[in-house]
């Protein structure tokens, strides 16, 4: 089945609650479609000076790849890059640079695991460099959340989905994705799932970060949590149910 990404943006410039000026290319509304055979799924979404970069993910068959996209402000495509066998979730811009982070795919069919994967591009979307995790003990490592930090460092956040493992990382790495420090979270439970969201955030402490997972436990309720730490710190800071 074809499933296409519809992507609308409404462009407007306010200063404060006045209308001071309104650009050419600000006055359009605008439903752009990006697909191609199979299921097509946008994962996210940069507001640049210039116009947006997408993220989307497309399955056909035993094929995933990931393809980040350049429009202007109307939508129109610039370029694009696809990222084969890989499932991308979340993408961060440096000066110089995209960082996408995802599902590094490994084997097809029934036979496939997954490593966390961390992509390097160019501002053209030309892959750069890449590091990838590959999981221990577990078929599945997930790329989940990437932001680049005030210190300039690339942080991402992934999780195993292995029963009763370590279950949630937090990774920063230079901007040349060279590792700089890790944390580990363990589940704290037995038989809980934990998922991560897509979204990772400096708090306004340089190098504090805080995202949501979504805890499922083998038995009641799940519950949707906060996680925040540091860097090189010895504990957790948070992570009780919101």
């Amino acid at each position: 089945m074809l499933r296409i990404i519809i992507f609308i943006a409404v462009l407007a410039l306010f200063t404060g609650c006045k209308l001071d000026k309104v650009e050419p290319a600000q006055t359009k509304a605008f439903i752009k479609f990006f697909g191609d055979k199979g299921d097509t799924e946008a994962r996210d979404l940069l507001k640049l000076d210039d116009g947006y970069i997408l993220l989307g993910t497309n399955t056909y068959g035993d094929t995933i790849t990931s393809t980040i996209v350049k429009t202007d402000l109307n939508g129109n495509t610039i370029w694009y890059s696809p990222l084969p066998d890989f499932d991308g979730s979340s993408l961060a811009k440096s000066n110089d640079s995209y960082f996408i982070i995802g599902d590094g795919i490994n084997g097809i069919g029934t036979d496939i695991a997954t490593s966390m994967m961390l992509i390097k591009t160019d501002l053209n979307g030309t892959i750069q460099t890449f590091d990838k995790i590959d999981p221990a003990g577990s078929d599945f490592l997930h790329g989940a959340g990437v932001t680049v930090s005030s210190l300039n460092e690339v942080v991402v956040s992934y999780y195993s989905d292995e029963d009763g493992a370590d279950s949630l990382f937090l990774y920063g790495y230079d901007t040349s994705l060279n590792p700089a420090w890790s944390q580990i979270r363990k589940n704290g439970q037995s038989e809980i799932s934990r998922h991560s969201s897509n979204k990772i955030f400096e708090t306004s402490n340089p190098n504090e970060f805080v995202w949501a997972t979504l805890n499922t436990p083998a038995a009641g309720d799940a519950t949707i949590n906060l996680q925040k730490a540091q860097a090189d710190t010895e504990s957790w800071l948070a992570g009780q149910p919101l």
